[in-house]
């Protein structure tokens, strides 16, 4: 359950806007688990050949998909390995990571170009890939950009189309790796403070009415029921709007929920605001 609004790191996702993600032969899914398209046929997992290429892919992913140090790869899969020996070993299963996405790029283009290794760092080529998160990050710059310039009807447009990419957890079911259970967590956070402070920005203006951000709450109770910035942003939209019933109805849900899940009690903030909702 989280208590506080967090901002984590955010990662650099290049300036390759003008060229659409639709003809970039690699798309890359990752909320809700991770998926790899190359020329619009998905990789199977029975592609895959051995987990330790999968797990290669996925560090890749969670790390940002640019620059990452071999050594942090190495270290992750590989922790009892001494450096010339675990550096062998990204090598190689590098190798076959390149060799199972090769048969669906075609002749025109090898697949060293498309995972590449260069001043020991890897990185995922933004002219021939693309991620959804990548895709999220871009449109919620887009949309900063335009609430600075004072267009919140516009900036809200973009927004939604933000809110429609989160389709459910930052690479669900994958807890293979310590390294990536901790980069699930920093997007997790950051996933939920994006919708938290853009609920937030739409209940402040009067453009804007309860039901348009239906779209985000749904979004963040896919990631996070348990939320208790989720259950107060639900009620305030509710109470904003006179639905006193609805917003104490939000509240005992929640309050059971997280009695059932976790054993826990509501904090003061939350049975205070539920008190209000008179």
């Amino acid at each position: 359950m989280q208590q506080s609004v967090q901002y984590p790191e955010t990662y650099d996702c290049g300036e390759h806007e003008p060229v659409s993600e639709a003809l970039r032969p690699v798309q890359i899914s990752t909320l809700g688990g991770l998926t790899m398209r190359v020329h619009g046929k998905d990789i199977g997992v029975q592609s895959w050949k051995s987990p330790k290429v999968y797990q290669l892919l996925t560090l890749i992913v969670a790390m940002g998909g640019r620059n990452i140090a071999t050594y942090h790869l190495c270290d992750a899969i590989w922790p009892d390995d001494e450096g010339d020996k675990g550096m062998q070993n990204l090598e190689f299963i590098l190798r076959r990571l390149r060799q199972v996405i090769q048969p669906c790029l075609g002749a025109d283009l090898q697949a060293m170009q498309v995972i590449q290794l260069q001043h020991g760092k890897i990185s995922l080529n933004a002219d021939y890939c693309d991620m959804d998160i990548w895709h999220w990050e871009r449109l919620c710059a887009q949309a900063r950009i335009l609430r600075m310039q004072g267009d919140q009807q516009q900036s809200a447009g973009i927004e939604h189309q933000a809110a429609s990419i989160l389709a459910g957890s930052f690479l669900a079911g994958d807890d293979a790796l310590e390294l990536l259970v901790a980069r699930r967590s920093i997007w997790h956070d950051r996933i939920c403070g994006w919708i938290d402070s853009t609920v937030q920005q739409w209940r402040d203006d009067d453009q804007f009415e309860r039901y348009q951000s239906e779209v985000l709450l749904r979004a963040w109770h896919s990631l996070d029921p348990y939320s208790e910035r989720l259950c107060m942003q639900r009620m305030r939209l509710l109470l904003d709007e006179g639905y006193v019933v609805d917003a104490r109805r939000v509240y005992h849900q929640w309050a059971q929920l997280i009695k059932n899940k976790y054993d826990l009690k509501p904090s003061q903030k939350v049975i205070d605001l539920a008190r209000s909702a008179v």
